[in-house]
């Protein structure tokens, strides 16, 4: 199944997003409590999911997203 409809240079793949997701989860849980206690993600790991580009996961490649499929980004 393709990543997207679109191919655009320089977009990774979907094995590279699911390897920045896996790399990040010992961060995340580090800040699980800290998130807890303040109700929401804290600024530390709201920063390192925008710089692994994890929330343009769904947005078009032509608008500088991702576009992964849905079964991927579940």
């Amino acid at each position: 199944m393709p990543d997207s409809a679109v191919d655009v240079a320089g977009t990774p793949t979907t094995e590279e997003m699911l390897k920045r997701i896996e790399d990040l989860g010992p961060f995340i849980e580090e800040c699980a409590d800290d998130s807890e206690q303040e109700g929401h993600l804290t600024a530390r790991l709201v920063d390192a999911l925008h710089e692994a580009q994890l929330f343009r996961m769904l947005l078009p490649k032509p608008y500088n997203g991702l576009e992964v499929t849905p079964p991927t980004f579940m």
